[in-house]
């Protein structure tokens, strides 16, 4: 059976911010949600721009739920 996982497209942001924002939005993710998250994250780099000289970078990503929390939710 496969494992549930989340499943988005986020925004990682410019040079050196990657980290930063997949860790703000899978924390957001699991402050409003009832749901554990595992540390195995799988992604694939879907675009890269640039804008007024700021690189933006976007990814597919799948990260595995492997419980229900206890945030009260």
């Amino acid at each position: 059976m496969p494992q549930p996982a989340i499943h988005e497209i986020i925004n990682l942001g410019s040079e050196g911010e990657m980290v930063i924002k997949l860790n703000q939005k899978l924390a957001e993710y699991q402050e409003n949600t009832n749901y554990r998250l595992g540390n195995q994250i799988v992604g694939k780099l879907l675009l890269r721009c640039h804008s007024n000289g700021i690189r933006q970078r976007y990814a597919e990503i799948w990260v595995p739920i492997v419980g229900k929390g206890d945030n009260g939710v």
